[in-house]
C-alpha cells in the first residue's frame, strides 16, 4: 500500500514521511485524526489515483462486526459503450448529473446511476433513531468555530468529514482490487456505524440522494429507480406489447412559396402597395406567380427504433424543418409545399397521425407563466391520460407483481418522477416565468419543456436544439438519459444540438449532419471522421469533432480541406455523399424503411396511432375538468387583472350612480316640457350598457399571450379546442357576475333608475324597482358574457394584438352608433337598418328601456312619450326576445372562437420579416421556424458578394482563425477599469413567507482587471446571472450587502454605466430597426462625442466584420416569435451592439448560448480582442466547448445557493484550476488530456451532480482564498495610488443634437416600418369615415326636428369618442414593443429621455396629421356639414388636437402600468369616464356638483363642444347664416332654432371655443410630460 490514514500523533513521529505527504486544504480535517495523503508513488499499485485519501490495508473482518453487504458490478465494455449505466442524480437540484463512468469517451470513473444493488442482512430500517443520535454525538463532540448551533446543522462535523472520506476511500481500494474482470458482480462491505452515518447524512440533507428524502434515506435509495432501470424494467413487463416505430423518408423536399415584390421589409409604402397590388397587376396583365423557397432539398434518411440519432449543422440548415415535417407539424398550405415519402414502421401519414406518433419539442419554450413546474408537467401527464392510459400497455400477463408494483410506483407519480431525473426538484414548486415575469432560469424552462413533452411517452420523439441555455453537464444528462431509454425501451430519438461537447457527441449512435437543406452524412458515429477524410477533409487532433462537423458544413471548411477535388459546396457535399461507398448500408436501410411492402404493424397502431384511432387520450369529460382547473388557476394568478375589474365596477359604478344621483322622476307628456329626466335615464342606461363592453377589451391581450402556448398543445393532442373555449368562459363567469352585480346594483339604486315614493310621478314603484333591478343585473350578466365571447373571438382570428384592438374598437362603435341611442331607429338609413336588428347592444338597450319606461312608477303618457322620444318600441316581446338573442349569440362567438383556433395558426405570423431591405430580395414569405434557410435565399445576390470577404485560405492555421483574421484591431481603450467585489450578499424576499428573505449570493468576492476576462460558471441557479447584475448595477430589486470597487474607490452607479457594456441574455432591441443601424445608433449614441463620426462608423464596420454579420447587417430585428432574426444572429447583434459603445467593462451574460459550435468560438474570440485591447470583460457561460475555455483568463466557479467554489487563474490548458481541484481530496483525476476542463470541473465539483465533497468549504478553508483576498486589497492600494476616478462632466456619451437627431431619425423609420399599426389606423379611418358618414348621410345640411338634432350629436360625439378609443388601444402595444429595449439603453445611459419623447412624438404626428385630415374630409362632406372652408379646416384642426391627446393619453398608460391587460382596463374606464362627462349622457351643467371637476379634466368635453360649435354655432345670426344651427326645429312644431335646443339641451356655448382649443393643447402636453416622467422613474422591468 502507497497510502494510509495515520493517526496525528503517529505521523508527526515519522518526519521523513511528512516530507512526502502533504496536509489537506480544507480545516475540516484538523481535528482528532490528521489525514494525509502520499504523493511520493505515481504508480499505485491499486489502481486508484496517486495520492489519493484513505486507502488502507485490508484486514480481517473481526468478529462481532456487523457488516452490510454492497454488491457492486464493475460496467463492461460493451455496457459503457452503450450507456446502459446511469449516474446518480441530485434530488435537489442543478443542472443535472453530467459525467459517465470511464470508456471511449474518458469520462472520469464515477459510480454509476443503478450500478450500486444493497444486499443487505440488516434491514435497511436499521438507521434507528439511535443511529441517529450516534451520528449526531459526533458534532457534538467537534470543535467549535464559531458558528451557532443552527448554522452548524447546515454542513457536516469535523469527524463526519472524515470518517465519510475514509469509507469513500476503502470502497474504492476494494472496487480497483476486484477489477480484475470485466462486468463481474462483486461485494464491498458497510459496517453498522456507516450506514447508520450515511443514514443520517441523507436525512440531514448533507449527502444528496436521488430523490427528496423523507422517509428513511437508504429506504429510499435503495426504493430509487433510475431513469435507465426504469427503462429497462418496464421494457421487461411490457414484452412485445409496443409498437417501434422506424422513420424513412425518402425524397423529402418542402417549398415555402413566396410572391414577388414586397421589398423586403414590411412598410407603411409597400404594404399599401400590396392592398393594391392584385388590381395593379390586373390592369397591366401581369401575372401572380410565386417563387419557390426550398427549407429541403430531396433529403433521405432513416431513423432506427432504439437508435439514437444526433443531427448536427449550422444555422439555417434545415434541422427545424426536418423535425417539424416528420413529426406533423409542418405548416401544410398553398404558400407551404411537402412532397417526398414518409413511412412510419411502414405506414404513410394516411394511415398513422404523425402528431401522434411523434413528440416534437421545440427550440423556443412556450408556457403559461404563472404555472409552477409541477403543474405544467401533471397537467401534459393529465392530459396523455396518466397512470391509466400508460399502465394498459406497460404489463403482459405473466409480468412478475414485484415487478408490476416497482412500475406501476413510478408511473402513480410519473411527473414528479421525471422532474427529478431531470434535475428540476429545486424549482418544482416555481413559476415557470417568461421575459417578463420572474420564474425559474432558462435551463431549467427548456428542461421543462422536454418534462412536458415527453409525459405523451411516444415511440418517436424529435428534440430541436434543446441545449440552448444549459451547461454541458445538463446537456451531457440530459441526452444520457434519452439515449439511454431509447435504447432500453426501443423508442426512436432523434436529437437536434447547437454545441454538442464530445462527451455527448459520444451519446450517439448515428449522427446525421444537414447542411443548407442537404443531406451530407447520415451514417454511424465512428464513420464521421473516416468518410470526410475520404473526401478531403480532416479533423485536427485537438479538435472537437463536433465543431469539425458543425465549420466543415459551412464556407470555413477550406481549413480543413487537403485534397484539391474536395467539395466545395453543400450540394456537392450532398453528392458526395451520396457517391460514396460509406452510405451503401445507409441507402439500403433508406430503401428498406420507404418501403410499405415492409411493414411492422401491432394491435397498439391500430388503438392509439392510427387515423382513425381517438385523438385523445382522455374523455371529454376528464379533459373539460383540466383545461377548466388550469385556467381556473390562471385566473386566480393574476389577483391585479381581477382586482382592478372588481374595483373598476365599484368605481364606476359610484361615479355614475352619483353622476346621475335621484333622476327627476317626472316626466312630461309632451316635447315641450323639460325632457331632462328622460334623456338621462336614456344615457344612464346607455353609459351601463357601454361600460360593459369597454370592459371586455381587456380580455384581448390575455388570449393572445395563451394562443401561442395553446398552438403547442394542440399540435402534441394535449386536449381538445372546444374544452379550452368552453373553460374560458366558465372562468370568466364569476368576475363577470360579481363585476356586473357590482356595477349594476350602484348604478341603479343610487340613480334612481325606476323612480320609487315620493320620486315617483304615481308615487308607486317600489315593487317595480326591484323587478326592474334584476332584468337589468340579468341583461347586464348576459351582454358581459356575450361581447365578452365575442371579443375572445375577435382576438382568436386576429394576427397580432393591434389588428385585435382595431376590430374590437370598430365593432364597439357598429354597436353603439346603430344602438337605437345615438342615431334613433326613425333616423338609421336603411341600408344600416339590418345592423340595427343585429348588434346585442341595441336588443340590450331596448329590453332594458322598454322594462323601466314600462314601470308603474310612469303613467301611460309617460311611458309612451319616453319610449317615442328616442323611437324604441313598446311591445313587452322584445325583453325576452332580447334576452334570448344575447344568450344565442354566447354560443356564436363560442362557435366563432372555436373556429378560429381550429382553422387558424398565426404562430410566425407577425410584423419583422427579418428580411433584407433591398429590392434585390424581393420577396414575401410566411415566417417559418428556419427562419435562416429563407433568409439565405432572400439574400443570395448580397451572400455570394460579401461571402469573397470571410477569409478561407488559412487551412492550415487554427479553427475559426480565419473568420477574424481580416477584422481591424479595436483602438484601446482611454480608461482601463479594474473591479473588484467582496463579500457580496443578495438577498430577495421568500415568496412564500414575505417576512423572511432568500439568500440568492453569499459572500461572494472577486475581481476582473482590464485587459482579462472572467468566466462566471455554474449550474442554472446558482446565481451567475444575479451575480453580473449586481455587479454592473442592473439589479431593480432586492437587497445587496457588500462592497464594488471601481479602480479602487466605491463604485459610482451613474459614472460606471457610461463605461460599461452589458449583453443580456433577452436580446432586447428596438423590433423596427435593421442590424446595422442598431450598430451604428449604439456607437454615435454611447461612445464620446469628441470621436469623430468617421471613426465610430468605422468601428461599426470593424464589429460587423468580426461578429460576421455582413450578411443579415440589412434585416430587420423583428420580434423572436414573429419572423424576426434568429436566435443566433440576435445574440451576435446584442453582443455588436454592447461592443459598438467601446466600453472599459463588458458584462456578457451567456453571450454563446444559442448559437453553434462555430458561431460560439467566433464570438468569444472576438470578445476576446475586446479583452486584449484593454477592456475587463467578465462573462457567465453554461456550456463552453475547450476551445471557448481557453480564452478566459480567471474562472469564478458558483454552485447552487450562490456560493464560490473556486475563484482563481485558469492557467495554460486550465493547468492551474485543474492542479487546485486534484489537490483536494477525494477528487477524480482528468484521465483523458482531451477532455474538456470546463465540463470536467462541472462534473468533480458537484455543481449538476453533488457528492460527498463540499467544494465551497475547501475553498473557503483553502489557502487560496487568503492569496485571492491579498491580492485584492493590493489592486485596490495600486489602483488608488495610480489610477484615476472614473467620473464625466455630462451624464451622457453624446450631446443633446446627437441624442435627437439619433433618436428622431430611428422613430421615423420604426414608424414607417410599422404597418400594423400605421397602416391599420388610416384604413380604420377610411372605414369609419365612411360608415359614419353614410349613417347620417347628408343629414347634417337641414337640422329640423329635435330626433335628428340629438342624432346629430350622437353621432359626432360617437366619432370622437370611438375614433379616440381606438387609438388609445391600438397605440399602447406600440410602447411594450419598445419598451424592454428602452430599459436596456435607459440602464446604459445611451440617452436622455427628454430626446426620446421628442423624437416619439414628432414621429407621431406626421401620420396624425394624415389620418384626421383623411377622416374629417371623408365624413364632414358625407355628413353634409357646413360647406365652409374655414370651418371645415377648424373642425379638422379640433380633431386633430383632440386624437393627438387620446394616441398621448394611451402611450402614457402604456408607460405607467405594469403589462397591457391593465393598460388596456385602464383606457376601458377612461373613455367610460370621458363619454360620461362629454356632455352628451348628461347636460355638463346637471352634473353634481362634487362631480364637476371631471368635466374640467375630461378631454372628450372639449372635443364634443368644440365640434359642435364649430358646426352649429348661431350666435350671430349675420355671421353665421350659413350654418345649420340657424334653421328652426319646424318638424316638431317648435319655433326655436338647432342651435339654442343644442345649447340649452346640452349646455354647450359658442364663446368657449378658444378654451377648449387651449384645454386640449393642454392635454396634449400634460399626457406627454406624465409619460416623460414615467420613461425616467418607473421601470417595471424586475430583475
Amino acid at each position: 500500500m502507497n497510502c494510509r490514514l495515520s493517526d496525528d500523533s503517529n505521523a508527526r513521529g515519522r518526519p521523513a514521511f511528512r516530507e512526502k505527504c502533504r496536509r489537506p486544504r480544507s480545516a475540516a480535517f484538523r481535528g482528532k485524526h490528521e489525514v494525509r495523503h502520499c504523493v511520493r508513488d505515481p504508480a499505485s499499485a491499486c489502481g486508484v489515483r496517486p495520492g489519493h485519501p484513505y486507502l488502507r490495508e485490508r484486514r480481517a473482518r473481526p468478529p462481532g462486526d456487523h457488516r452490510q453487504t454492497v454488491k457492486l458490478r464493475r460496467r463492461s465494455a460493451d455496457q459503457e459503450q452503450h450507456g446502459e449505466s446511469m449516474l446518480a442524480q441530485d434530488g435537489k437540484g442543478g443542472e443535472g448529473a453530467a459525467a459517465a463512468s470511464g470508456g471511449p469517451t474518458g469520462l472520469p470513473t464515477r459510480p454509476a446511476e443503478g450500478d450500486v444493488d444493497l444486499e443487505s442482512s440488516t434491514s435497511a430500517g436499521a438507521l434507528s433513531e439511535k443511529g441517529a443520535a450516534k451520528s449526531g454525538r459526533a458534532g457534538d463532540d467537534a470543535p467549535q468555530d464559531g458558528a451557532g448551533g443552527a448554522e452548524k446543522s447546515d454542513r457536516m462535523t469535523q469527524d463526519e468529514v472524515t470518517q465519510v472520506r475514509a469509507l469513500l476511500g476503502r470502497l474504492q481500494v476494494q472496487c480497483a482490487q476486484a477489477a480484475d474482470g470485466d462486468g463481474q458482480a462483486f461485494q464491498v462491505s458497510l459496517n453498522k456505524d456507516e450506514v447508520e452515518l450515511l443514514g443520517h447524512l441523507f436525512g440531514r440533507g448533507l449527502l444528496r440522494a436521488p430523490s427528496n428524502i423523507q422517509r428513511s434515506a437508504m429506504a429510499q435509495l435503495h426504493e430509487q429507480l433510475s431513469a435507465t432501470e426504469f427503462a429497462s424494467l418496464l421494457s421487461r413487463t411490457r414484452g412485445g406489447n409496443f409498437w417501434q416505430v422506424d422513420v424513412g423518408f425518402k425524397d423529402l423536399t418542402y417549398t415555402v412559396k413566396a410572391t414577388p415584390g414586397s421589398g423586403g421589409i414590411a412598410t407603411v409604402g409597400n404594404q399599401f402597395y400590396q392592398l393594391i397590388a392584385p388590381c395593379v397587376r390586373a390592369v397591366k396583365g401581369l401575372s401572380s406567380a410565386k417563387e419557390d423557397i426550398h427549407l429541403l432539398r430531396n433529403i433521405s434518411g432513416s431513423f432506427n427504433a432504439g437508435v439514437p440519432t444526433l443531427v448536427l449543422g449550422p444555422p439555417g440548415c434545415g434541422v427545424t424543418t426536418m423535425c417539424k415535417v416528420l413529426s406533423g407539424r409542418a405548416k401544410l398550405n398553398k404558400n407551404h409545399v411537402q412532397s417526398g415519402t414518409t413511412l412510419y414502421s411502414g405506414f404513410d401519414a394516411t394511415e398513422v397521425d404523425p402528431r401522434r406518433v411523434a413528440t416534437y419539442v421545440d427550440q423556443v419554450d412556450q408556457h403559461i407563466a404563472v404555472l409552477t413546474v409541477t403543474e405544467t408537467a401533471e397537467f401534459a401527464n393529465a392530459c396523455f391520460g396518466g397512470l391509466k392510459q400508460m399502465s394498459k400497455h406497460a404489463f403482459t400477463a405473466d409480468t412478475p407483481e414485484s415487478e408490476k408494483e416497482q412500475v406501476l410506483k413510478v408511473l402513480e407519480n410519473f411527473p414528479a418522477y421525471m422532474i427529478d431525473k431531470f434535475a428540476l426538484t429545486n424549482c418544482k414548486d416555481t413559476i415557470v416565468g417568461d421575459d417578463l415575469v420572474r420564474g425559474v432560469s432558462g435551463g431549467e424552462r427548456k428542461r421543462v419543456t422536454s418534462v412536458e413533452m415527453l409525459m405523451s411517452q411516444r415511440p418517436l420523439s424529435f428534440f430541436d436544439q434543446i441545449s440552448t441555455g444549459l451547461d454541458s453537464a445538463a446537456t451531457f444528462d440530459i441526452c444520457r438519459r434519452l439515449t439511454g431509454m431509447s435504447r432500453s425501451l426501443a423508442t426512436t430519438v432523434v436529437i437536434a444540438l447547437l454545441q454538442p461537447p464530445p462527451e455527448v457527441y459520444e451519446l450517439f449512435d448515428e449522427v446525421m449532419i444537414l447542411a443548407a437543406g442537404h443531406v451530407v452524412f447520415h451514417s454511424k458515429r465512428e464513420n464521421v471522421l473516416p468518410y470526410f477524410e475520404s473526401i478531403g477533409f480532416r479533423c485536427p487532433r485537438n479538435r472537437d469533432i463536433a465543431d469539425f462537423i458543425q465549420e466543415v458544413t459551412t464556407d470555413m471548411r477550406a481549413k480543413y480541406q487537403f485534397k484539391s477535388d474536395a467539395p466545395k459546396s453543400e450540394s456537392e457535399m450532398a453528392q458526395a455523399w451520396l457517391n460514396s461507398p460509406f452510405s451503401d448500408e445507409k441507402q439500403t436501410e433508406i430503401q428498406r424503411f420507404t418501403d410499405s411492402a415492409n411493414k411492422r404493424d401491432h394491435l397498439l397502431r391500430e388503438k392509439i396511432y392510427a387515423k382513425q384511432a381517438p385523438k385523445f387520450a382522455t374523455t371529454f369529460m376528464t379533459d373539460f375538468k383540466l383545461v377548466l382547473e388550469r385556467q381556473r388557476k390562471l385566473v386566480m394568478r393574476d389577483p391585479a387583472f381581477t382586482g382592478a375589474r372588481i374595483g373598476q365596477a365599484v368605481v364606476m359604478g359610484t361615479i355614475i350612480g352619483t353622476t346621475f344621483v335621484k333622476i327627476d322622476g317626472n316626466i312630461p307628456p309632451e316635447p315641450n316640457g323639460n325632457v331632462a329626466g328622460v334623456t338621462q335615464r336614456y344615457g344612464l342606461i346607455f353609459a351601463t350598457m357601454l361600460q360593459s363592453m369597454l370592459t371586455g377589451m381587456a380580455t384581448i391581450p390575455v388570449v393572445l399571450a395563451q394562443r401561442d402556448v395553446f398552438y403547442k398543445q394542440s399540435k402534441a393532442g394535449f386536449h381538445r379546442t372546444l374544452t379550452l373555449v368552453m373553460s374560458e368562459y366558465i372562468v370568466s363567469l364569476p368576475i363577470q357576475i360579481l363585476e356586473s352585480v357590482v356595477f349594476s346594483t350602484l348604478v341603479f339604486w343610487i340613480a334612481q333608475i325606476v323612480p320609487f315614493s315620493d320620486n315617483s310621478t304615481t308615487g308607486e314603484g317600489a315593487g317595480g324597482a326591484v323587478d326592474t333591478f334584476f332584468v337589468l343585473i340579468l341583461f347586464m350578466v348576459v351582454l358581459d358574457i356575450s361581447y365578452g365571447g365575442f371579443l375572445r373571438a375577435i382576438a382568436a382570428l386576429s394576427p397580432n394584438e393591434p389588428i385585435a384592438q382595431l376590430f374590437g374598437g370598430v365593432l364597439i362603435a357598429f354597436c353603439v352608433l346603430f344602438s337605437g341611442f345615438v342615431i334613433t331607429f326613425d333616423n338609421i338609413p336603411d341600408w344600416f337598418i339590418w345592423i340595427y336588428w343585429l348588434t346585442p347592444l341595441s336588443w340590450g338597450v331596448r329590453s332594458v328601456v322598454i322594462q323601466v319606461f314600462q314601470e308603474d312608477a310612469f303613467t301611460p303618457e309617460q311611458s309612451e312619450f319616453a319610449l317615442d322620444l328616442f323611437a324604441f318600441q313598446t311591445d313587452r316581446a322584445f325583453i325576452w326576445g332580447g334576452l334570448g338573442l344575447l344568450i344565442g349569440y354566447t354560443f356564436v362567438n363560442a362557435a366563432l372562437s372555436l373556429a378560429a383556433y381550429k382553422l387558424l395558426d398565426f404562430s410566425g405570423a407577425g410584423q419583422g420579416q427579418g428580411t433584407p431591405s433591398s429590392s434585390a430580395a424581393g420577396l414575401t414569405f410566411d415566417a417559418d421556424s428556419d427562419r435562416e434557410v429563407i433568409q439565405r435565399e432572400l439574400s443570395k445576390v448580397l451572400a455570394r458578394e460579401l461571402s469573397q470577404q470571410i477569409t478561407t485560405s488559412d487551412a492550415a492555421g487554427n479553427p475559426a482563425d480565419g473568420a477574424v483574421l481580416h477584422v481591424k484591431s479595436l483602438a484601446r481603450v482611454s480608461q482601463p477599469v479594474n473591479i473588484v467585489w467582496r463579500d457580496l450578499w443578495y438577498s430577495v424576499p421568500n415568496p412564500q413567507h414575505k417576512e423572511s428573505s432568500i439568500d440568492l449570493l453569499k459572500g461572494v468576492s472577486g475581481m476582473a482587471e482590464a485587459g482579462s476576462m472572467v468566466a462566471l460558471m455554474g449550474p442554472s441557479g446558482a446565481g451567475k446571472s444575479t451575480l453580473l447584475d449586481v455587479i454592473a448595477s442592473r439589479k431593480t430589486s432586492g437587497s445587496i450587502k457588500g462592497e464594488i470597487l471601481v479602480n479602487g474607490r466605491p463604485k459610482d452607479d451613474a459614472a460606471f454605466s457610461r463605461v460599461t457594456g452589458y449583453v443580456e441574455q433577452q436580446d432586447l432591441h428596438s423590433p423596427h430597426a435593421t442590424v446595422e443601424e442598431a450598430l451604428v445608433f449604439a456607437a454615435m449614441l454611447r461612445q464620446p462625442e469628441s470621436v469623430p463620426e468617421s471613426e465610430k462608423l468605422d468601428f461599426v464596420e470593424s464589429v460587423i466584420s468580426m461578429l460576421e454579420l455582413n450578411i443579415i447587417r440589412d434585416f430587420e430585428i423583428g420580434f423572436k416569435t414573429d419572423g424576426g432574426l434568429s436566435v443566433e444572429q440576435a445574440k451576435r447583434l446584442t453582443i455588436g451592439v454592447e461592443l459598438c459603445a467601446n466600453p472599459s467593462v463588458l458584462f456578457a451574460d451567456e453571450p454563446t448560448s444559442g448559437l453553434d459550435a462555430r458561431g460560439a468560438v467566433l464570438v468569444m474570440r472576438g470578445i476576446r480582442r475586446v479583452a486584449e485591447s484593454g477592456r475587463a470583460v467578465i462573462c457567465t457561460i453554461h456550456q463552453p466547448s475547450r476551445d471557448v475555455f481557453e480564452n478566459f483568463d480567471r474562472l469564478l466557479l458558483l454552485r447552487r445557493g450562490g456560493e464560490v467554489v473556486y475563484f482563481g487563474d485558469l492557467g495554460k490548458d486550465s493547468s492551474i484550476l485543474l492542479a487546485y481541484l486534484q489537490a483536494i481530496p477525494g477528487t477524480p483525476p482528468m484521465r483523458n488530456a482531451r477532455y474538456n476542463p470546463a465540463t470536467y470541473m462541472l462534473e468533480v465539483t458537484g455543481s449538476a451532480t453533488g457528492g460527498v465533497i463540499d467544494y465551497a468549504d475547501e475553498y473557503r478553508a483553502s489557502d487560496l482564498i487568503v492569496k485571492n483576498e491579498a491580492f485584492f486589497q493590493e489592486k485596490v492600494d495600486q489602483d488608488l495610488a495610480t489610477k484615476d476616478e472614473i467620473l464625466f462632466e455630462s451624464e451622457y456619451a453624446a450631446s443633446y443634437a446627437t441624442q435627437q437627431k439619433m433618436l428622431l431619425r430611428r422613430w421615423v423609420k420604426t414608424y414607417w416600418r410599422s404597418p400594423n399599426y400605421n397602416l391599420a389606423r388610416l384604413l380604420f379611418v377610411i372605414f369609419m369615415a365612411l360608415v359614419f358618414g353614410f349613417s347620417f348621410f347628408l343629414e347634417g345640411k337641414t337640422i329640423d326636428r329635435t330626433s335628428l338634432a340629438q342624432s346629430l350629436m350622437g353621432v359626432i360625439f360617437l366619432t370622437a369618442l370611438f375614433v379616440g378609443y381606438v387609438y388609445v388601444n391600438t397605440t399602447i402595444p406600440v410602447v411594450f414593443s419598445e419598451r424592454a429595449s428602452l430599459y436596456r439603453e435607459r440602464a446604459s445611459k445611451t440617452y436622455g429621455i427628454t430626446p426620446y419623447i421628442i423624437a416619439f412624438t414628432l414621429a407621431e404626428i406626421p401620420y396624425l396629421v394624415v389620418t384626421t385630415l383623411l377622416f374629417v374630409s371623408i365624413f364632414y362632406f358625407l355628413v353634409g356639414l357646413w360647406a365652409n372652408a374655414g370651418v371645415f379646416f377648424q373642425f379638422w384642426f379640433i380633431f386633430f388636437i383632440y386624437l393627438t391627446s387620446m394616441t398621448f393619453f394611451g402611450q402614457m398608460l402604456a408607460v405607467l402600468s405594469p403589462n397591457q391587460q391593465v393598460a388596456t382596463l385602464l383606457g376601458s374606464a377612461a373613455t367610460g369616464l370621458m363619454a360620461l362627462y362629454a356632455g352628451f349622457y348628461i347636460s355638463v351643467d346637471d352634473v353634481p356638483a362634487f362631480w364637476s371637476f371631471m368635466t374640467y379634466i375630461n378631454p372628450a368635453r372639449y372635443v364634443l363642444n368644440g365640434l359642435v360649435v364649430t358646426v352649429l354655432n348661431c350666435d350671430d345670426f349675420i355671421e353665421d347664416q350659413g350654418s345649420p344651427g340657424c334653421g328652426t326645429l319646424s318638424g316638431d312644431g317648435l319655433s326655436i332654432t338647432t342651435w339654442e335646443y343644442i345649447s340649452e339641451t346640452f349646455g354647450f356655448a359658442a364663446d368657449d371655443i378658444g378654451a377648449d382649443i387651449g384645454a386640449l393643447v393642454g392635454f396634449v402636453v400634460a399626457f406627454r410630460l406624465i409619460a416623460a416622467y414615467g420613461l425616467t422613474y418607473i421601470s417595471h422591468l424586475t430583475r
